[in-house]
């Protein structure tokens, strides 16, 4: 993929203004539609791409190097803050996400940032589910 002009011009067209910053840290958080991941989509021209990959793209001006992911640093998928992205081998991708303490994709913070209703606020815990988060 080359990065000219026309395409950048595109690109900073559809991700402007299509995320918004929580109170309670300094991710970008996609506000339009997602993958079954979670990851934000956005399509410019007749390509979709996982706008985390664009942001990276944008910041950086450079096509990501095949066999490379955009990885984040604060594991939260739909982030588009260019500065919590780097590239990563799927290996180090993994590393991190292990060393991170992540299970099935799932970070501890990130759990804890659902049952405190600071992400997935629309998503309702089950009152057992409630009562034992209570608990601890």
């Amino acid at each position: 993929m080359i990065l000219d002009e026309g395409w950048v011009s595109a690109a900073e067209a559809k991700m402007r203004g299509r995320f918004t910053t929580p109170s309670d840290c300094d991710c970008h958080v996609w506000t339009r539609g997602r993958d079954w991941d979670g990851y934000g989509i956005v399509r410019i021209g007749t390509v979709s791409y996982r706008a985390h990959r664009v942001a990276w793209m944008l910041s950086a001006l450079l096509p990501i190097p095949d066999g490379l992911y955009v990885c984040h640093v604060c594991d939260n998928p739909p982030c588009v803050n260019s500065r919590h992205l780097f590239l990563g081998t799927p290996r180090q991708n993994n590393r991190d996400r292990a060393d991170k303490g992540a299970m099935f994709g799932v970070t501890r913070e990130a759990i804890t940032r659902i049952n405190t209703g600071r992400n997935w606020s629309y998503v309702r815990a089950p009152e057992a589910v409630s009562a034992l988060a209570a608990r601890r």
